[in-house]
């Protein structure tokens, strides 16, 4: 049995990277099945997340921020063999330094 949760947030994500206010999430059997910004449906059992952002369940935020220092080196559109490539090669050029200051400096930006 699949039950229903509305997961509602403070800010989240959209689909052009941009923050939105009051996202939610239906949320059920481990996989997120609806999501939007506004009011939330009250269909279902509804729980407000702790105060913060919320990324979208595709992107890997640890990842994502440790993957800073390839800001615009990746073509867009770009396939995942040629991203997984194109990272492995840079990685190899690049200091850990320079990859912990742009990782910083992607937080900073987050807030």
């Amino acid at each position: 049995m699949n039950l229903f949760e509305v997961l509602r947030g403070e800010w989240g994500l959209n689909h052009d990277g941009e923050f939105r206010a009051d996202p939610w999430f239906i949320y059920s059997g481990g996989q997120v099945v609806d999501k939007g910004f506004g009011k939330a449906p009250k269909e279902f059992f509804s729980r407000k997340l702790p105060p913060g952002v919320i990324t979208p369940g595709f992107v890997n935020a640890h990842s994502h921020i440790e993957l800073s220092f390839m800001k615009d080196k990746l073509p867009r559109g770009s396939s995942l063999t040629a991203m997984g490539t194109q990272i492995h090669e840079e990685r190899s050029r690049t200091t850990f330094d320079t990859m912990r200051q742009a990782a910083v400096a992607a937080m900073r930006h987050a807030k």
